[in-house]
Parts: C-alpha cells; sequence; structure tokens
C-alpha cells in the first residue's frame, strides 16, 4: 500500500495496485484547472492562491473562481489564504 505522498501519475500504472485512500478525490470534477488543484492539495495538503499559481503555471486570477467553486461544492476548505482538502 502507497502512502499519500507516493502517488503515481503514471498513465500506465494499474490502478488496482492503489487503495481508494490513495486516489483523490475527483468525483464529480469535470474542470482540468480543478482537478489539478485537488491533485496538488491531495499530495502537499495546503497552499495559498499564489503557490498555486506558481506551481501550476496559472494566474492567480484564474485560481480564483476554481477555488470559490470548489470551496462551495465541499471538495476545500479556506482558511484565510490557505486552501486544504475538505
Amino acid at each position: 500500500m502507497r502512502s499519500r505522498t507516493e502517488l503515481s501519475l503514471d498513465p500506465n500504472e494499474s490502478t488496482s495496485e492503489m487503495d481508494e485512500e490513495s486516489l483523490p478525490p475527483f468525483s464529480g470534477v469535470s474542470s482540468e484547472r480543478a482537478k489539478l488543484v485537488l491533485l496538488y492539495l491531495h499530495v502537499n495538503r495546503r497552499a495559498d492562491v499564489s503557490e498555486l499559481a506558481v506551481v501550476l503555471d496559472l494566474t492567480q486570477l484564474s485560481l480564483y473562481p476554481t477555488l470559490d467553486e470548489l470551496t462551495r461544492h465541499g471538495f476545500v476548505d479556506r482558511a484565510g489564504s490557505t486552501y486544504t482538502l475538505a
């Protein structure tokens, strides 16, 4: 069994080797940007908008609507400027 920080992004790897807890919570998420945010938070536990923008090579302005949507739908929690998985 892998730890959460050992999540493989190899598309050729069988997901049957991973338990359900190691998979990011993508059910019902269609936006690629939202999936990137969730994956980053899954691996790193928390981030602020500036960190997400740098790491994901996106503008902060483009991330706010995505983060607001993820927060409204219960995927992420916000404490000040820091976001975590819900």
